[in-house]
């Protein structure tokens, strides 16, 4: 699965992260060629996995729309295509990237795929920590009796008993780049925080109760799950922090949190789809509000202010510091930049429009029962479970009697669909140079005689 070398890699030119990142490695020690060549090759890789990709994308759309498969360019005879499996069509980029973490983690503990997971002790003062588990492992007598009765059996299991290169939906591309995100978030960007599975876990496919067993199990999770596991311990490989970290990654490894579902194979697309629609009921439905999120860091901001006198006028980037510093974690991704108020980072920019957010809009019952009608009426589609557009109404209006007007416009205008929930953002509220916002406009309107 190993790609062949690209032509012409140092060709490439690095962009200005990449520039830091090679900066950072040369002071770490490394060597700047073999550095700077490393971060080429892997640009001329991630170029070549982007164009099998697209390829093997727009072949099966083609398909599947009844079309004419597009053709490569190489001059290669066609051949007839093979049936999908994960590690072939859009993903082989992917895969090899994966495999080669894997390669690298088993490297480092030879026959850990052979390893059973960890058992749970009752002695612990006299068990090293590296040799207990935090969930009952698996256990096949005790596995046919709950998915005869339930059809679950929950348990913890080895990550290396998953298949982590089955798919229920190969020709769906995935991104390297989200499992890097998601990595760094549950076990830091370097990998140095290995952490058991608390608030998730992997759910796998059981045929028939009477004959499950914990080796090549198929995921029905998203299987980034588990392989952001994979690419955080990778990380942590080459960290400094890794011989402190070592025992405790193995651990975490081969004590994974694993419900076993009973069901038919036909099915299993199904259940994988609805897993991921989990996902976005979970956000739908538990995604904090701009009031929500204002109040939690007040509430936040008077805990650090508890600490001593020294906190009690922080700074915003200070006080942004210290939440962070404290564990407070910050969403990783790449949807929104790192100062946009919802993107989900805790920053001075969101502090700030928080603060003023508590003072101008919050202390306002009125204001309050507008915003509260709005999600009641709209849910997350309501403007204002945006912190950009909410900021706007702290900030714009001239007076609180025109906060609190303009917020009744808006809400006059949703619920006799005058205006629709896209009409109203943190651009079309505070205007610019060339259009007049709502704000102004509704301002202008109140004193219109």
């Amino acid at each position: 699965m190993s790609q062949p070398v690209p032509k012409n890699v140092t060709a490439w030119r690095l962009n200005n992260a990449e520039k830091a990142e090679l900066k950072k490695r040369v002071a770490d020690g490394e060597s700047e060629a073999e550095a700077k060549y490393s971060l080429q090759l892997a640009k001329a890789l991630a170029n070549e996995s982007r164009k099998s990709a697209a390829l093997a994308v727009a072949t099966n759309a083609s398909e599947a729309s009844g079309g004419t498969a597009p053709r490569a360019k190489a001059k290669a005879k066609a051949e007839p295509r093979p049936s999908p499996s994960a590690v072939e069509g859009p993903n082989q980029g992917y895969y090899s990237e994966l495999q080669a973490c894997e390669q690298a983690i088993l490297a480092e503990f030879p026959g850990l795929e052979l390893e059973s997971p960890l058992p749970l002790h009752s002695a612990a003062d006299s068990v090293d920590a590296a040799a207990a588990g935090v969930q009952d492992p698996f256990d096949a007598g005790k596995a046919r009796v709950a998915l005869s009765l339930h059809g679950v059996y929950r348990c913890s299991v080895s990550l290396w008993s998953l298949n982590t290169k089955a798919s229920p939906t190969p020709d769906i591309p995935m991104s390297m780049r989200r499992v890097r995100d998601m990595a760094s978030y549950f076990y830091g960007e370097d990998g140095s925080k290995p952490a058991f599975m608390t608030g998730k876990q992997i759910e796998v496919m059981a045929c028939d109760a009477n004959s499950v067993a914990a080796s090549r199990l198929q995921m029905v999770s998203p299987e980034e799950l588990a392989h952001s596991m994979i690419i955080g311990c990778s990380n942590a490989l080459k960290s400094k922090s890794w011989p402190t970290v070592k025992a405790t990654w193995k651990a975490v490894m081969l004590s994974v949190p694993c419900s076993f579902i009973l069901m038919l194979p036909s099915n299993l697309w199904m259940e994988a789809f609805n897993r991921r629609q989990n996902v976005l009921q979970l956000h739908e439905s538990m995604a904090r509000t701009a009031v929500q999120t204002t109040l939690e860091l007040m509430s936040m901001k008077s805990v650090v202010q508890a600490m001593g006198p020294s906190y009690q006028k922080l700074k915003d980037a200070d006080l942004a510091a210290e939440l962070t510093k404290l564990g407070c974690k910050s969403v990783v991704g790449g949807r929104k930049s790192k100062d946009d108020e919802d993107s989900g980072a805790i920053t001075a920019n969101l502090l700030t429009i928080a603060q003023q957010v508590a003072k101008s809009v919050l202390t306002n019952p009125a204001c309050v029962a507008s915003l509260m009608q709005l999600e009641q009426e709209f849910g997350t589609r309501s403007p204002f479970h945006r912190m950009a557009s909410l900021g706007v109404i702290a900030k714009k209006p001239s007076s609180s009697a025109m906060r609190e007007w303009c917020l009744n416009c808006v809400v006059d205008g949703m619920l006799f669909e005058s205006l629709s929930p896209s009409d109203v953002s943190k651009g079309s509220l505070s205007g610019d140079k060339h259009h007049t916002g709502l704000v102004t406009l509704y301002e202008m309107k109140w004193k219109a005689p």
